[in-house]
């Protein structure tokens, strides 16, 4: 048994005896905040200051900042299988194969402060933070897995969504909510202070010099939560990210044919 004292560090109990490190000097001597023992029977330990051990065996092997680790002090590890799961104050990674991989979310403070960690049996997976709990079903892990730009989305349920202190829930039995993405509506347009009733085409007059839109997304459930982006496809200039539906407004621009695009999405990435 391993056992970790927060004053005098990490300990193992064998034959009746206590052996400091299990008799591993090569362990961190840093306190330990995390331990679990996989299925094969390896013991993972999940240090402060981004250090992370696998014990397999007699075999030690060691994973830190070189390792691609940035989850900072390492609080929760879980698996059901071959594949590991680490949480850590910063973030989400996955351990297969040998090879660690760090997981990204479309919002960063959801993987934020890992304290608990569930993969059910249909692959899905749970996870308790700063911000609350996250849903994350296979599908969403798989791609962020195979592509690592991917930024996966999931069901998250905070202080907004009614999440008091301490709940309980039987992850085997929960039916996934499905949530219609925020309704977006372009409110209006106007050209050097001309009014425009909205629509798919309009037409402004040569010499025009300033272009406003006006747009906003309708959330009854959570409305402080929607987030924007918008461009200018002809402009060549990349999406503009907003917390706010403010108006935006275009100057001088060349004579031509414009699209106007802009996008919502609500807490969950819908």
């Amino acid at each position: 048994m391993w056992v970790s004292f927060k004053r005098y560090g990490l300990y193992r109990l064998a034959n009746g005896a206590w052996t400091r490190r299990g008799g591993h000097t090569e362990l961190p001597e840093t306190s330990v905040l995390a331990e679990f023992t996989d299925n094969a029977g390896r013991v993972w330990l999940g240090y402060i200051k981004n250090q992370l051990a696998l014990l397999d065996g007699d075999q030690v092997r060691l994973f830190g900042s070189s390792d691609g680790l940035r989850l900072g002090n390492i609080t929760a590890i879980s698996g059901r299988g071959p594949r590991i799961w680490i949480g850590g104050e910063f973030g989400l990674a996955e351990f297969a194969d040998g090879l660690l991989q760090n997981i990204s979310a479309v919002n960063d403070e959801w993987l934020r402060g890992i304290s608990g960690i569930v993969e059910t049996s249909n692959g899905d997976l749970w996870l308790n933070g700063l911000s609350g709990i996250l849903h994350i079903s296979k599908a969403e892990l798989s791609e962020a897995l195979r592509n690592t730009s991917y930024r996966l989305k999931g069901e998250h349920f905070g202080r907004r969504d009614g999440l008091p202190g301490v709940v309980w829930l039987d992850p085997e039995t929960y039916s996934e909510h499905h949530v219609t993405p925020p309704p977006i509506t372009i409110e209006s347009v106007s050209a050097d202070d001309k009014g425009y009733s909205p629509a798919s085409s309009i037409s402004f007059p040569s010499r025009t010099s300033s272009v406003q839109v006006s747009f906003a997304a309708v959330s009854l459930s959570d409305p402080e939560a929607i987030r924007f982006r918008y461009k200018l496809q002809e402009t060549g200039e990349d999406w503009h990210e907003v917390a706010a539906a403010s108006p935006v407004t275009f100057r001088n621009l060349p004579p031509g044919s414009y699209h106007f695009s802009v996008t919502a999405s609500d807490t969950d990435g819908i």
